[in-house]
């Protein structure tokens, strides 16, 4: 009776620390994360604009909003996000009823780039260095997305950890 106690104890404490260790990987964080922003296709911002394209790999952000008539439009990116830099969720806009604009601030610059597309062909580059940027979210979504930018700060910080630091 004494061997199955422990038994049990001991398959009752296996599989609670197990329970606990099955935190989100990066991969499943960021497919999560890349269908939530999906969700934001076809959505109309300010002007007449529509959100066309979305594209998100854990490195790299951008989308691109266009009108509905017409070629003008503009593409946005942040490109090789530092996770580990990340500060804070600055602040949330109300695009629309339904979407959010979350908008993310980092310790350092965040490279990214703004093309216009003037409808003739002719698209321009602006380079950009700022202390965040913002992502285009479902309001349904908004609070367990925010939940995975926190889990991929602290897989990107386990990543960058320097192991010979006291």
């Amino acid at each position: 009776m004494k061997n199955l106690l422990t038994i049990c104890l001991i398959m009752a404490t296996t599989f609670s620390v197990n329970a606990q260790n099955d935190k989100p990987t990066k991969g499943e964080v960021i497919d999560f994360m890349t269908s939530v922003l999906n969700g934001s296709k076809g959505t109309e911002m300010a002007d007449n604009y529509f959100i066309n394209r979305i594209e998100f790999d854990g490195n790299k952000y951008s989308y691109s909003c266009g009108k509905k008539m017409g070629y003008t439009g503009f593409t946005t990116e942040s490109i090789n996000i530092p996770w580990n830099e990340f500060k804070e969720f600055d602040s949330d806009y109300e695009v629309t009823n339904d979407i959010i604009s979350v908008r993310l601030k980092f310790y350092i610059k965040v490279v990214g780039a703004l093309y216009l597309n003037a409808g003739n062909g002719n698209t321009s580059r602006s380079d950009t260095y700022q202390d965040g940027f913002v992502m285009i979210i479902p309001a349904i979504k908004v609070e367990s997305f925010k939940k995975g930018i926190r889990r991929l700060v602290e897989i990107a910080k386990e990543e960058n950890k320097d192991p010979f630091r006291n």
